[in-house]
């Protein structure tokens, strides 16, 4: 019942990602991304992540929704 774990959505959810990447790039007050908000994790988060770290050099990738798994650089 959640769409970021449903493999259909996978494609979308990088895709917007990657987009928000693009976007904002050269903004030098951007020091890290913000994955999702209020968001149950799955798949495509999981891949959104890997696919925003292949880009984001050293930036922090965040996703405080992630229940501490692998997919965020800060972990509470």
């Amino acid at each position: 019942g959640n769409p970021s774990n449903d493999p259909k959505w996978r494609e979308e959810y990088v895709n917007r990602t990657m987009e928000m990447f693009y976007t904002t790039r050269r903004h030098p007050s951007v020091i890290a991304y913000f994955l999702a908000d209020d968001s149950s994790n799955g798949i495509a988060l999981y891949e959104s992540y890997l696919a925003l770290k292949r880009v984001a050099g050293d930036r922090p990738v965040i996703y405080l929704d992630g229940g501490r798994e692998w997919n965020s650089d800060y972990q509470k």
